[in-house]
This record gives C-alpha cells, structure tokens and sequence, in this order.
C-alpha cells in the first residue's frame, strides 16, 4: 500500500514537471510565469515623484495610483505589471495588498523594478535644515518632530552612531521613566 502510494506521488509529481514549463516573461526581468502563456497587458509606471493619472512614461504616477488603477482595470485579458522607477519612495502609512491587488481571471499584478533602477520604499521620517551648532566639536543639530520615536539614525544610508555618555547627574529609574537627583 505504501509503495503504491509513492508510486502515484512520483506520477503526479513528473506528470505536473512535463506539463508546465517555467519560462521568462521578459527576458530583461527576472519575473518567470510557470503557466508560460501570459500576456501583459498593461503596464503602470511608477515614480517617487510621480502625479500624472495615466501610470505613463510622460506621466508616471504615485505607488497608490498605480494600484488604485491596477485594482480597477475590468476583467484583464493578461497580467498588469507595474513598474518602480529609480529613487526613494516615502511611505507614510504600511503598503497593504489584499484580494483586489492580486490580478484577476488568473492573471496577476506583477510588481517589479524598472530596467536599471534601484527603488526604495520607506517608512523612515525624512529630517531636513540640518546647522552647525558646535563648529569646534563639529556637532550639528535639525528641529524634529515632537512625536518623533527612534533609535536609529541615518545619513546618506548609512547608519549613524548615536549621541551617548554619562548622565551629568545621577539618575533613578522609575516606572514612568527617571528621576534626576538635582534639576540640571
């Protein structure tokens, strides 16, 4: 019994290998489709800087938009992909997908980079106008925003050290936080 049920898994296994064959659907991308007979039928072009509606290379539109679009396209014939021109993508909420950005009849929305670019989405909080506070210790300083929660800094995207040393008073942790022991 045993072997006739590896016998079967091993013929549906080989059966499944013959009849789908991976290939590319564009040979500048590395996006495969197993079925091997999709068509593209729209592409929407996006770009961080982008406002146009039509998703177009003259007008390249916002990540929402483009999925906005995606979603409302009316029974495709073939897969929409979009297409992440070069540069940051500012976020500032969670991109979420669900069933209506997924494609519809069996054809899906394929998200991908543009030939050559290298696009990042982010969620970190930009800081600008940085000055020179202390030229001699060449400490600069930026206004952020007073909800502002963090722990990690970045310039350029690298990492940067954080300020650190010890307290100029002493200090006695509490639930809510620390009490100082004089109000320097």
């Amino acid at each position: 019994m045993q072997r006739q049920r590896r016998m079967l898994l091993a013929l549906i296994c080989c059966y499944g290998c013959q009849t789908e064959v991976a290939v590319p659907l564009d040979e500048s991308q590395s996006v495969w489709s197993l079925r091997g007979t999709d068509e593209v039928v729209a592409t929407l072009i996006v770009a961080p800087s982008g406002s146009g509606n039509a998703c177009s290379e003259a007008e390249p539109c916002t990540i929402e938009q483009a999925k906005a679009a995606a979603a409302a396209l009316a029974d495709p014939q073939g897969d929409i992909v979009i297409e992440l021109s070069d540069g940051v993508y500012r976020l500032s909420e969670p991109l979420r997908f669900g069933p209506a950005d997924s494609g519809k009849n069996g054809h899906r929305v394929i998200w991908r980079a543009r030939p050559g670019a290298v696009p990042v989405l982010s969620g970190a909080t930009q800081i600008g106008g940085f000055m020179l506070s202390d030229p001699q210790k060449n400490i600069w300083r930026a206004a952020v925003p007073p909800d502002l929660r963090t722990r990690q800094l970045y310039m350029n995207g690298a990492r940067l050290p954080i300020a650190q040393g010890a307290a100029p008073v002493g200090l006695a942790g509490l639930k809510q936080g620390y009490e100082a022991a004089d109000t320097t």
